[in-house]
């Protein structure tokens, strides 16, 4: 893999000068092939012709006889070194991203070069004419358009099926039509605001929005099931003194996440936090409303 690698370099190089890319990172980058770091090891000079270079070299000059002593002892070092293995990078910084540049699925390794400021007509059409047929181009982003398409479709049934057995729970448990349209409703209202306001403020939904969207709707069900309750008067105060104390701490807690300059934690902060006070502002309205009713 690394030898292939190594070849796709040159090729790479090849469409670099033709201006078909800017540049690329390849694995062989950090860790040649074996062939050539043996090449490499070759190439270096034997210990007493580097010293007869070195000394040769700093005739005249204003250097010590000795000041490149440690260039030539760690010459000979390399030259005489074990070849590197991708092990060799265990304890190093570089290991996260050898790990994912070099890639073992299922029965093959893969390896992985980025490149910067390319032209994918141009090059799909370059790689074609490789003689290699290992290579083949992979668009980033529209794979993860694709990832966040089929997440969205993956999230919105899901969130279909399990509405319909909660609404059959909440049948079950209540058989009052009208109370439970009024909670399905509720929540439905609450999330309707909140993709609203997030897809505003952060100009679209992502993949974490759905996400936290699926918590909003869980805190949107609460609320509403605790404020729709039939309680007595002391039971009913009790109960909105323990909602509005819960909905004050999410939104709060959540809030202070929206802050955040982290996307990760501002996204799904800003999408909770929204969500718990629509869904808390939707069910204490409609319940005092109903209770007047």
């Amino acid at each position: 893999l690394l030898l292939q690698s190594e070849q796709t370099d040159q090729w790479l190089q090849q469409a670099v000068d033709d201006g078909i890319l800017g540049g690329w990172q390849s694995v062989t980058l950090l860790l040649p092939s074996q062939q050539l770091q043996k090449n490499r090891q070759d190439a270096i000079p034997a210990k007493a012709q580097l010293q007869h270079r070195v000394a040769n070299a700093l005739q005249n000059s204003a250097f010590k006889a000795d000041a490149f002593a440690p260039f030539e002892q760690n010459a000979a070092r390399i030259k005489a070194g074990e070849l590197l293995l991708p092990e060799d990078f265990q304890d190093s910084q570089l290991r996260s991203w050898l790990d994912s540049h070099l890639i073992k699925m299922t029965d093959q390794w893969v390896a992985l070069i980025t490149v910067s400021d390319v032209n994918p007509a141009a090059l799909s059409e370059r790689i074609k004419s490789w003689p290699s047929n290992n290579v083949s181009m992979v668009d980033l982003q529209e794979s993860a358009n694709t990832l966040v398409r089929d997440y969205r479709y993956g999230a919105l049934k899901t969130i279909s099926v399990a509405s319909v057995i909660i609404l059959a729970l909440l049948f079950f448990g209540h058989r009052s039509v009208r109370q439970i349209a009024w909670i399905a409703a509720t929540v439905a209202a609450a999330l309707a605001t909140t993709v609203v306001v997030v897809a505003l403020a952060h100009s679209g939904l992502t993949i974490i929005h759905l996400v936290a969207l699926l918590l909003v709707m869980g805190l949107g069900l609460d609320y509403a099931l605790f404020l729709s309750r039939q309680e007595s008067r002391a039971e009913q105060s009790a109960t909105r003194h323990a909602v509005v104390a819960c909905a004050l701490t999410t939104t709060l807690t959540f809030g202070i996440l929206a802050a955040s300059s982290i996307p990760v934690l501002k996204f799904m902060g800003l999408t909770v936090a929204v969500g718990s006070a629509v869904s808390f502002l939707l069910a204490y309205a409609g319940s005092s409303l109903r209770r007047r009713t």
